[in-house]
């Protein structure tokens, strides 16, 4: 994988389905799509046989290239470069992986900590 393969789907979302979106994709288990409907799905919370299913309409199919979510590769920190490369030369890391490790960019302002989630906690 590189960053090329991380797409706005989000614009996707919003531009090709209306309804009740509402939904987290993390809660979503099962999606229903029928020949006979092919603009309407259905999605369920649960894999529960007789849930509530609740239904979507795609307003059409996606056209042209989605938009990436990245232009280039993300710069790490460089203490975590460093790590990477300590790994390599203790050979924790095994030698065919080397060379990606060290071609990643490493910034000296990059703050060495993960992006708030997206995703909700249930509290």
């Amino acid at each position: 994988m590189t960053f090329e393969s991380f797409n706005r789907w989000d614009v996707v979302g919003d531009k090709y389905f209306k309804g009740n979106l509402t939904w987290k994709i993390s809660k979503v288990r099962v999606v229903t799509v029928k020949k006979n409907k092919p603009s309407m799905i259905s999605i369920k919370d649960s894999m529960n046989v007789n849930a509530k299913s609740y239904n979507v309409e795609v307003q059409s199919k996606t056209k042209g290239p989605l938009m990436p979510c990245y232009r280039s590769r993300l710069p790490i920190a460089e203490a975590k470069y460093n790590d990477l490369m300590k790994l390599c030369k203790d050979k924790v890391i095994p030698a065919p992986f080397h060379h990606e490790y060290s071609i990643i960019p490493k910034a000296t302002n990059a703050k060495d900590t993960l992006p708030e989630s997206d995703i909700e906690d249930d509290e």
